[in-house]
């Protein structure tokens, strides 16, 4: 099995601004860094989990590292970055690499809208939406749709005008007050201003709660002390403190349980056959609830453990004359079996010295190897590794160099070598959190767990007796889920239907003709950048492979069966191309985060200042979003690079009111609307417009609808010329294609075109060149909020390295975090700060 884990160089990003990241890929035991998959996917998924881009990162020089540019147009809101490889595809998308990203919008618009939200005592949810142009000014008098989307199959609509002080309302119900991808869309309708927002409405911070019970072992066995854990889970997806008391048969108090970590907590009980126990527990805003406990059962065998200095003990509570013996006691972590145990005696005591760090599996067998009982616990160890970093100097002026220096500590006389990534931030701007999930909590915790862990990293802060207990309730509540143990006896484990990606494939399917053959068909892919020229054949059922490929993104291929000769063209049969898939993604079980009073005052230092990435100034100007990433490289190999493409679900989400399509184009980029003619930019001539394929002008497009469009696509140069139909395209061509007209596809039976998913171009995070004095003494303002990014902090036997870089102009101090793992599996974090000196 393989594990993922992404280092970012930081959390919360600017629309325009780059997300760096590193991909640690490692075998799920023992985190050795030589797992065998050659590329990983990473992707940007918005709040309503929709895909924004997807990334295919090439494993060079041993390391897989990337970045995704972020559109100056992109909705501000959270976001979550997900990573994955072909092969962790078996073990389900659970166990995927996610985390979950702050994105804002500094774009500056001539209407900003802001919403609020009230629910009565009735459940009715009422939205007020405020209207203000870029001077503050209330905007009275527009018409303004508005969706509510609630899921998929409940989507309200309403019309409303604003009044003298820019506010619409309107009411909803929410039935399902804990999903955290509801939204609200408005829009302007019929207005000279256009204006589109999309609003996610929060998860309910109402009093309702859950709360369940964890008998340890799994079993609420009678007659027996049992451990019981227990978890408090508020409407909003985040723990609740708990207090309350167990009634058996709903009159005698046998137990008290107070929550004492992020809702958790434990009470021991010996629970007694026939008896119904239950469980009044009140949350901190006051509500009390009952909550059944789980049943008694009369016979069966169930584990415990307790720590006992450096030995774990593991006992075994059974109950009954006929159960099926002998019994084993088998331990694993992720898929190596560590040991396995005749179960003759009650208490077993097992050193910790013969276990690895990290997650230990306890599973109780019975004779007739079934699972009966299991324990999940937590093996904390002292590293044989660790990475210390040492500033040249306590403070650093402006513009001024910064040398670290990184050594690799050890405590025994193996070789060892480290692979790092480093990342410096200005805390005037960015946050960091010391609870969130770093290298450390994911490889080693949140990787084998199902579901949202709260704060994973506070289990890592501290190596003391309080924090190991709360580790442990959270061993006993969190529950193992990455595969049956059962099917594991039983030799019963799914067979992978995912394969290790170590190269790079275009598969298909080739149909002949009427009477034409298949097996033994010549196929052909040829690309021109990068020059790629292959060949196979297809087998009886018309199948062909080209493998052994190596291609970046937006790389064309041309694929045909047909075959020439010198006086004719062969007849050719039809290709189909295996498409690539990718699994589904929802963040149902995913709590909207919660902002920091940091975190607002950090966005509000962001606004105050110009905002810079890269070394250079993002320059914000409004923008017509036209298209996805991953549609872009698809159009791009039909229509060319040059080309925009506008389909119907970015038309939706431009205009979620009816639009004319003579207006559309009107505001279409690159295009001026002069004397009732379309001019492209820079362009003499009027541009060709074509409806279906048919001529056509602004008065008729008047009739055509928005929602009736299928496709625009806006063409300059030659790639107008070849769909010009007379004027040579000079002017440059815009294609319409409605819903129920034609295509613009040209197609050549047994040839088609195919834009597979590449692994992206390397790029480097700028550093600017300070040691030259007519860069340092520039004048242009360097206000960078990561200031420095490296991926690629190699240590080799000498155990040391250093790093170079140069500060930014504000005066303020920054935070460091060096993260990496060393060729013998050891997970190496270091956090560190550096002072800039007022000037």
């Amino acid at each position: 099995m393989e594990k993922l884990y992404l280092h970012l160089d930081k959390t919360t990003y600017s629309s325009g601004s780059t997300i760096w990241f590193k991909g640690y890929l490692v075998t799920a035991t023992g985190h050795a860094p030589f797992a065998w998959s050659r590329f990983i996917y990473v992707e940007l998924f918005d709040q309503s989990e929709k895909l924004v881009t997807r990334q295919k990162i090439k494993q060079l020089d041993g390391i897989f590292s990337g970045h995704i540019k972020l559109e100056t147009a992109l909705q501000e809101g959270e976001y979550t970055i997900r990573a994955y490889t072909t092969w962790m595809l078996n073990n389900g998308a659970d166990f995927l690499f996610q985390k979950v990203i702050r994105i804002v919008n500094f774009q500056p618009s001539d209407v900003v809208s802001e919403i609020d939200y009230e629910t009565g005592e009735d459940g009715k949810t009422t939205a007020s939406v405020w209207f203000v142009d870029r001077f503050g000014n209330a905007v009275e008098g527009a018409s303004v749709v508005c969706k509510v989307n609630l899921d998929e199959n409940q989507v309200e609509t309403f019309k409303r005008k604003t009044g003298a002080d820019g506010k619409i309302q309107f009411d909803f119900v929410r039935e399902n007050k804990g999903l955290n991808n509801q939204f609200v869309e408005v829009a302007f309708e019929n207005s000279s201003a256009v204006h589109a927002n999309k609003f996610f409405i929060p998860s309910s911070d109402g009093e309702d709660f859950d709360l369940q019970f964890f008998p340890e072992g799994g079993v609420f066995l009678a007659g027996k002390e049992t451990h019981v854990a227990f978890k408090a889970i508020a409407q909003d997806g985040y723990s609740t403190e708990v207090s309350g008391y167990i009634l058996q048969n709903g009159t005698d108090t046998v137990s008290f349980l107070t929550s004492e970590h992020r809702g958790m907590g434990a009470f021991t009980m010996k629970p007694l056959v026939g008896v119904e126990y239950a469980a009044f527990a009140t949350n901190s805003k006051g509500q009390t609830k009952r909550f059944d406990l789980p049943p008694v059962v009369s016979e069966g065998a169930a584990l415990s453990v307790k720590w006992l200095g450096d030995f774990l003990q593991v006992q075994i509570r059974a109950r009954g004359e006929n159960l099926p013996k002998p019994f084993y006691i088998v331990a694993h972590s992720c898929e190596v079996l560590l040991f396995t145990q005749l179960v003759e005696q009650l208490h077993y005591n097992i050193p910790t010295e013969i276990l690895p760090e990290g997650m230990i599996h306890l599973v109780l067998v019975d004779g007739n190897q079934n699972p009966v009982s299991s324990r999940l616990v937590f093996v904390k160890k002292q590293p044989a590794a660790r990475v210390s970093v040492q500033a040249d100097q306590p403070n650093y002026r402006r513009r001024e160099e910064v040398t670290l220096s990184i050594n690799l500590q050890q405590t025994d006389t193996l070789l060892r070598t480290g692979d790092f990534s480093l990342s410096v931030t200005d805390d005037l701007v960015v946050e960091t959190d010391s609870l969130a999930d770093h290298i450390y909590s994911n490889l080693l915790l949140t990787s084998d767990l199902k579901g949202h862990i709260e704060d994973p990293a506070f289990y890592f802060l501290n190596d003391d007796d309080r924090t190991n207990y709360y580790l442990d309730l959270l061993m006993l509540t969190q529950g193992w889920q990455r595969f049956d143990i059962g099917d594991v006896i039983n030799n019963q484990l799914e067979k992978p239907r995912h394969f290790l990606e170590v190269g790079q494939t275009i598969s298909g399917t080739y149909e002949a003709t009427i009477l034409g053959k298949r097996e033994g068909v010549p196929i052909t892919a040829l690309a021109v950048e990068p020059l790629i020229s292959v060949s196979a054949e297809a087998d009886e059922s018309g199948r062909f492979l080209f493998n052994e490929l190596d291609f970046p993104d937006s790389t064309v291929f041309t694929i045909q069966s047909q075959k020439y000769t010198k006086i004719r063209q062969e007849p050719a049969g039809f290709i189909e191309i295996d498409q690539d898939s990718f699994p589904s993604f929802s963040n149902l079980n995913q709590p909207s985060a919660r902002a920091s009073s940091a975190s607002e005052r950090l966005l509000r230092n962001a606004q105050q200042r110009m905002f810079f990435e890269g070394g250079g100034r993002t320059i914000l100007l409004d923008e017509f979003v036209v298209t996805g990433a991953d549609q872009r490289t698809k159009d791009m190999m039909e229509y060319g690079i040059s080309s925009t493409v506008i389909d119907a679900k970015a038309l939706a989400e431009q205009f979620p009111v009816e639009q004319m399509a003579d207006f559309i184009v009107k505001t279409l980029p690159g295009v001026r609307y002069t004397n009732d003619q379309i001019f492209m930019r820079g362009g003499s001539t009027p541009a060709e417009i074509y409806l279906d394929e048919m001529n056509a002008d602004l008065s008729f497009l008047s009739t055509i609808g928005s929602s009736e469009i299928e496709k625009i696509v806006v063409l300059n140069g030659a790639n107008a010329a070849f769909y010009s139909q007379g004027g040579g395209g000079m002017g440059g061509v815009i294609l319409i294609n409605t819903k129920a007209g034609g295509s613009f596809e040209r197609k050549l039976a047994g040839v088609i075109q195919y834009m597979p998913l590449g692994y992206q171009k390397p790029a480097e995070f700028y550093v600017p060149k300070y040691e030259v004095d007519s860069i340092r003494t520039s004048n242009e303002p360097d206000m960078r909020s990561t200031v420095y990014w490296n991926p690629k902090v190699n240590i080799d036997e000498s155990g040391t390295t250093t790093v170079k870089f140069y500060t930014a102009d504000p005066n303020t101090s920054y935070s460091y975090i060096l993260e990496g793992i060393t060729n013998r599996g050891e997970i190496c974090r270091y956090k560190g700060k550096l002072s800039r000196t007022a000037e």
